[in-house]
């Protein structure tokens, strides 16, 4: 890409309390100083206002906000109530090549992942967070 802008981010809505799952609250949107932000089917997509190359630096740019609105619900509701995941980026090219252009593209990528899984049967809780703009704190 000759102009890469990071279009939107994802995330899954998750609890580090084992008894809670949330449901299928009604879609959410509100508009925040860094981002507009849509909440769906336990996915928030995150839509930056600014300009960013790399989802590493838009994420950096919005976290400052995911952070207070964990921490507001950690604070009025429970501990660990409600955490983002980070899940993916979309890119697009704000200077497309020609029609016709040749392209090289090269790519390297530097990730480490761990992966724990455990299988029980728990109560489940539903968590009705408060998915409104009034909740939500400014940073």
């Amino acid at each position: 890409m000759r102009d890469p802008h990071v279009e939107a981010l994802y995330y899954s809505v998750n609890s580090d309390l084992e008894d809670v799952e949330y449901g299928e609250p009604s879609p959410v949107e509100w508009d925040a100083e860094r981002a507009q932000y849509r909440i769906e089917a336990g996915n928030l997509t995150a839509r930056p206002k600014g300009h960013y190359s790399s989802a590493r630096e838009a994420r950096a740019a919005l976290q400052p906000e995911l952070d207070a609105w964990e921490a507001h619900v950690d604070l009025t509701k429970e501990l660990g109530a409600l955490r983002f995941r980070y899940k993916d980026a979309k890119l697009i090219d704000l200077d497309p090549p020609p029609p016709g252009a040749k392209i090289v593209m090269c790519s390297s990528v530097l990730e480490s992942a761990s992966a724990r899984v455990e299988a029980r049967t728990t109560r489940v809780r539903h968590f009705q967070a408060d998915f409104d703009r009034k909740s939500v704190p400014s940073v």
